[in-house]
């Protein structure tokens, strides 16, 4: 047994000291590479990188500083290791930059324009926005047909799910009481588009408009359809600090009836803390107004205000996992007091990147609901307790579409029995970006 432990305890120490000496190894390829890269020493910082790549083959900083370093050299690799560090990484404004900069030299200037936006978009009021700024700005220049940056885009998505439990609205509202232990398919579609009218030094100003339609195969009476129209605007405080603010009106219809309208305003602060730490903290203010039906009659009893305050968190864990997180508070009035709520709700999100060109997402989630006054179901005080499960996986056909499939679970315990019940959705989706 002694023989066993002793054993044990070397082959422990063995791994932790291979572990740090390859840790150790990888520090030191990378502040070489870098010092060489801004000695402008290409060769030498790209063999740094590779060495580095060595140590971690999955890495997205080596990957991104070797796309660097042989975009400086116009080597042949270089889109395809920027491609490879824009894939460990999609929201890296720096990775999306030196593509930007590898297809100007090529005089290829759509591809060009396309990234130096996504630089803008994704680092408001940053030295890198400024500079894909003025390049946007050569550009417009210098194009012969007057074309300017693409100031548009536009999401839009198509699929098939089955769900076990007809019972939720797209946003998560529950219908009231008697629609329950319903399972039916539907098909849905989602288009959003956005509209940047307003760029200016630190500020950006956008204006959008999305719809979801769903289309039941039985239950016919339970299509929904749901239409907002957004106001965004930004300013960047600082290098790393922007401040955003956000109004919307949406409608949404249940078969073909209105359902409810929505006003909310959301204002937020984003901190970018570097190396794809991010902080937002957020409030934001819901005034929505129910309509009474024929398939809903007390509908209008829910109508009130919710206020939700909270804190986002994205955290890198490592070069192909990251993490998101978040807690809000939230608390809502309605014209009958046993619709009135205070609640918290907590996530968490986990993100991978798997081999050709597959993300999975793992999403967790807890919500607690304590309602005020006597329930008409039960005659006490309504409690829920919702625990939300969901795996998704996506591939990535090309730069432009995407294809998807998600597995959720729903849990909601509650203390009424109208209001107590499980939920499975089976979704796969087609999205496209243009």
């Amino acid at each position: 047994m002694r023989v066993f432990l002793t054993f044990l305890t070397f082959l422990i120490l063995s791994f932790t000291f291979t572990a740090n000496a390859f840790a150790a190894a990888y520090d030191e390829f990378m502040t070489i590479g870098k010092a060489k890269l801004e000695d402008k020493q290409y060769s030498f910082a790209e063999s740094a990188f590779r060495s580095a790549l060595n140590e971690r083959p999955d890495d997205h900083e080596a990957t991104l500083h070797l796309g660097i370093a042989l975009n400086r050299m116009e080597g042949s690799e270089a889109e395809s290791i920027l491609k490879r560090a824009l894939y460990l990484d999609p929201e890296d404004p720096r990775a999306n930059f030196e593509l930007a900069i590898h297809y100007l030299k090529r005089s290829i200037k759509a591809e060009a324009r396309e990234f130096f936006d996504t630089v803008v978009r994704l680092a408001p009021g940053t030295e890198l926005a400024e500079r894909a700024e003025k390049q946007l700005d050569e550009i417009r220049g210098k194009v012969a047909s007057g074309k300017a940056a693409r100031r548009w885009a536009i999401l839009t998505s198509a699929g098939l799910q089955y769900d076990s439990n007809v019972i939720l609205i797209s946003d998560g509202a529950p219908f009231p009481g008697g629609v329950s232990r319903k399972s039916d398919w539907r098909g849905l579609f989602c288009f959003s588009g956005a509209y940047s009218f307003l760029r200016k030094d630190k500020f950006r100003s956008s204006v959008g408009y999305s719809l979801y339609q769903s289309i039941h195969k039985d239950l016919s009476e339970y299509n929904v359809n749901v239409q907002n129209a957004t106001f965004v605007g930004s300013y960047a405080i600082r290098n790393g600090v922007t401040l955003k603010g956000l109004y919307s009106f949406g409608l949404t219809y249940i078969g073909g009836d209105q359902y409810s309208y929505t006003h909310k305003i959301s204002p937020s602060i984003e901190i970018s803390e570097g190396n794809g730490f991010d902080t937002t903290i957020f409030y934001r203010l819901g005034d929505t107004n129910f309509q009474d039906s024929n398939r809903f009659s007390n509908n209008s009893d829910r109508t009130g205000s919710t206020h939700v305050g909270g804190i986002i968190w994205k955290i890198p864990i490592a070069s192909d996992i990251s993490g998101e997180a978040g807690y809000s508070y939230e608390a809502a009035s309605a014209r009958k007091q046993y619709w009135e709520y205070k609640g918290d709700r907590g996530f968490l999100d986990l993100l991978f990147k798997l081999p050709r060109d597959v993300a999975a997402k793992i999403h967790s989630e807890y919500l607690r609901k304590d309602y005020k006054g006597s329930n008409p179901f039960s005659g006490g005080e309504r409690e829920d307790r919702a625990l939300t499960l969901s795996l998704s996986l996506t591939k990535r056909l090309s730069t432009r579409m995407d294809v998807s499939f998600s597995q959720a679970f729903v849990d909601n315990d509650s203390n009424v029995k109208e209001y107590d019940y499980k939920r499975s959705i089976s979704s796969l989706s087609l999205k496209g970006r243009f």
